[in-house]
């Protein structure tokens, strides 16, 4: 099989199935480790100051304070990060992962979680003010979610992965 760009290609021995080799750069399904923690960090920072900012406004119930406005900024500015880094990850690990048929259906999942996320986080700011509380409460469920299915993608790959190299 030709070598495209510098990723190295190899075929599964059972179909012609592509399969991706982890470069020195980290190219293919396998992300780079500095990738890999930025992914982590980005993660982290959203879900984390978003979970302080339900927590504070709609669990405690605490009156606008100067917590809930920073954790809110430090949310949008974490934002921003994710979206960043979920752009990164669809030019090669998104692609690679369709190619060798792997994880799938988590995948699909992940992208429509992170797709919604972005898309309420828009309407939340530009979508009218009859649809804020609908918007806002489907954005919380959506990112309550989202602590679920990253990790558990990440099972799941990593959980392929070790099938896929112990049957070599």
């Amino acid at each position: 099989m030709k070598q495209v760009s510098h990723i190295k290609h190899t075929t599964h021995p059972k179909s012609n199935i592509p399969r991706a080799k982890k470069s020195a750069s980290g190219s293919g399904i396998l992300l780079a480790n500095w990738h890999l923690k930025t992914v982590y960090i980005g993660c982290l920072w959203v879900s984390v100051s978003g979970l302080l900012w339900f927590v504070s406004h709609d669990i405690l119930q605490a009156e606008p304070n100067d917590f809930q406005r920073w954790s809110l900024i430090l949310h949008g500015a974490g934002s921003f990060i994710a979206t960043m880094i979920f752009g990164s990850i669809a030019v090669q690990h998104l692609i690679m992962g369709w190619k060798m048929q792997r994880n799938r259906i988590s995948g699909i999942t992940l992208i429509s979680v992170f797709s919604a996320l972005i898309l309420t986080a828009f309407l939340l700011y530009y979508g009218s003010e009859e649809m804020h509380d609908y918007v806002r409460w489907t954005h919380i469920i959506i990112g309550i979610l989202s602590f679920v299915i990253l990790p558990l993608h990440i099972y799941l790959g990593r959980r392929s992965r070790a099938k896929t190299v112990s049957a070599h």
